[in-house]
């Protein structure tokens, strides 16, 4: 043993190991910038599918009777808004006939919601790949008793 130098290692194993540590720590940190990346992509590819164009003729059928809702997007991405108009009939011909026509603001990437202060009515509409789902609160002056706004409408493409 030398006099001087500390027992273990000598001063090159341990700048060995030092370039050693800082090559796998180099390795390592690419790893995680790639997949970061990665990850990032994912998210802004996800967020555009959310933002995607909604305009479109969505069609329902059922036991209530049958509607149909067509959408037009409006504004920009910061400003977005829906442009809509809805027209239902009854089950049975001449039961029941209601339209509504208004804008509805973004509430999230899949969900708009249009309020009228003025008649009380309000719509929500939640998308789901080629569905919307509409709920309706205090809409009655705008279609009878009998039918209503509300369900699932099915995106038909030309």
């Amino acid at each position: 043993m030398e006099l001087g130098k500390p027992r273990g290692e000598s001063t090159e194993e341990k700048s060995a190991d030092s370039k050693e540590l800082q090559r796998v720590g180099d390795s390592e940190m690419k790893r995680l910038v790639i997949t970061f990346l990665s990850i990032m992509l994912v998210v802004v590819a996800v967020s555009e599918m959310n933002a995607q164009s909604r305009s479109g003729t969505y069609y329902r059928s059922d036991e209530y009777g049958r509607g149909t809702v067509t959408f037009k997007d409006l504004g920009s991405a910061k400003s977005r808004r829906l442009s809509f108009y809805v027209l239902i009939s009854g089950a049975q011909r001449g039961t029941c006939m209601g339209e509504h026509r208004g804008t509805a603001k973004w509430l999230s990437s899949s969900v708009a919601e249009y309020d009228s202060s003025a008649a009380g009515c309000r719509l929500t509409f939640m998308f789901s790949g080629r569905r919307v789902m509409v709920r309706e609160t205090n809409c009655d002056d705008s279609h009878g008793v009998v039918c209503q706004f509300e369900g699932t409408y099915v995106l038909k493409r030309k």
